[in-house]
């Protein structure tokens, strides 16, 4: 028998439905003053950086700085969160925003990220990694597997203790955050992650049609259009998102860093999370799963008005924290 379709959280409807309304209103005016009917990707970026910024605001007020990486062949931008209770060598989280590859920024992800670093009295770097399709799959991992080194060959400069390095993303930055994972381990520094926190990520190519028509279509936070566009954007050869590095629920997932998986039960991507959870497990890796019910993709972004979310956010802070606390294996 067919599942039905979840119940939408209501707090987390508005933040959908506001969303998406803004966004719309942002397209059309700027069709209107433009004269354009195909907007740009830097236009698009604009228009969806302005839709999000109500959702940033608000929160702990954390200070940061913004520096930009050159290391192993590779540029980035990236901004450093301190909160004031962070100490001396201290844990850090990197984190990677989502967006589909395409889309979004540090910006956009600032409260949230203000939010773990401020809860967990951590380090936080946010990453502004190169956006498709001006560059395409293996770029961005490529940017982020090269920034891992930095700050664990860069810790005493940082003041962090480099055997407490976190990973973390959501969405397609959760399959940065994966994807880096392998790769790390691959290379021969599977010891150079303590963790990795994965939102919502991006871990399969592949969406059943159950999945697509239950939660991947119009009025959906993400739909099955929305990650077709995003793949043919990030890696238009489609034989190789079978790469683990691309779909990283095809890897050999033995000998990785302990994660946690956060699961939006209203989200296109929740059943290849919850399969990629159960491979992560069976192959050895430690792996703890938070399922939230009635909440949609991006909910974390919601924290203002989501009890769903800030029940998230302190769910992954205890999680965080007796990670971080546990002995070196």
């Amino acid at each position: 028998m067919e599942k039905t379709k979840p119940r939408l959280d209501p707090a987390c409807k508005k933040f959908v439905n506001q969303c998406m309304a803004e966004n719309t209103r942002e397209v059309e005016a700027v069709k209107r003053q433009t004269g354009q009917t195909e907007l740009t990707y830097p236009l698009q970026r604009e228009i969806l950086e302005r839709s999000r910024k109500p959702w940033t605001a608000g929160g702990p007020d954390v200070s940061f700085c913004e520096q930009v990486v050159k290391f192993r062949g590779e540029t980035v931008s990236i901004r450093i969160y301190r909160p004031v209770k962070v100490t001396d060598n201290a844990s850090v989280l990197i984190y990677l925003h989502g967006g589909g590859w395409v889309y979004y920024s540090n910006d956009t992800h600032d409260r949230l990220m203000r939010e773990y670093a401020n809860r967990a009295g951590i380090i936080v770097i946010g990453v502004n990694y190169s956006l498709s399709p001006e560059v395409r799959y293996p770029k961005a991992l490529n940017e982020v597997v090269a920034l891992v080194h930095w700050v664990s060959e860069n810790s005493a400069d940082l003041a962090i203790d480099k055997q407490k390095i976190v990973l973390g993303g959501d969405s397609a930055g959760g399959n940065l955050a994966a994807a880096a994972a392998l790769k790390l381990r691959d290379d021969g520094f599977d010891r150079v992650l303590k963790a990795i926190i994965l939102n919502y990520p991006v871990t399969d190519y592949a969406i059943s049609d159950i999945a697509a028509q239950r939660l991947g279509s119009d009025g959906d936070m993400l739909t099955f259009d929305e990650m077709e566009f995003f793949w043919d954007h990030y890696l238009p050869q489609k034989h190789k998102r079978r790469e683990p590095y691309a779909s990283p629920v095809n890897g050999d997932l033995h000998n990785l860093p302990a994660a946690l998986m956060v699961i939006a039960e209203c989200d296109l991507l929740a059943e290849q999370n919850q399969l990629f959870s159960t491979k992560y497990a069976l192959a050895g890796s430690s792996i703890t799963v938070k399922e939230y019910a009635h909440a949609p993709h991006s909910f974390l972004q919601a924290i203002e008005i989501s009890s769903i979310a800030e029940q998230a956010f302190a769910d992954t802070t205890d999680w965080l924290l007796q990670t971080l606390a546990e002995p070196d294996g």
